[in-house]
């Protein structure tokens, strides 16, 4: 099972830092520049194996899915995908309608939770592995993240990878 609640033993101060950063991502990312989302794909569609194993999953389903790049100044910095469950989206719902907001402006109310971080150096067949392949050369070693947050008991899945390129600006 790749998704741990254990970090990476060998992990960075820098690296810790950044993969147990608490509160909205992209307002981390905010303080290193000039930080531009991007719509990659919205669909419908079944999880995949490896987002309904482990820690911080998903269950078994359809659902709705968002997947994103967030660059820092023109660089691919980080690959996001969200799984919200199929119908309207319930306390959700605002999530398909986003388009470039980042999902982080509904996500932080006093009514969401949010379970702790699963981390994963992401394989192969892993989805969130798929997002970050144009942004990427090689078969570079990915570290990631997600987390459950729930909000008037619906679920959205939130999984966050960072890409090289964010490395070389967070240094």
């Amino acid at each position: 099972m790749p998704w741990s609640l254990s970090l990476p033993s060998d992990a960075s101060p820098l690296t810790l830092r950044w993969l147990t950063a608490t509160g909205a991502l992209t307002a981390h990312l905010e303080t290193l520049g000039r930080v531009r989302l991007q719509v990659l794909r919205e669909t419908l569609g079944p999880a995949a194996p490896d987002e309904t194993e482990g820690p911080a999953a998903a269950a078994p389903g359809r659902y709705f899915i968002r997947e994103v790049l967030m660059a820092i100044d023109g660089t691919p910095a980080v690959a996001a995908r969200s799984l919200i469950p199929e119908g309207d989206g319930g306390p959700w719902a605002a999530v398909k309608t986003l388009r470039t907001t980042p999902l982080a402006k509904i996500l932080y109310t006093p009514e969401t939770t949010r379970t702790p971080f699963a981390f994963a150096a992401l394989e192969a067949t892993m989805a969130l592995r798929g997002v970050t392949r144009p942004f990427i050369d090689g078969e570079h070693a990915l570290l990631a993240r997600r987390s459950v947050f729930t909000r008037a008991g619906v679920p959205i899945l939130v999984s966050e990878a960072f890409l090289p390129g964010f490395w070389a600006i967070a240094a």
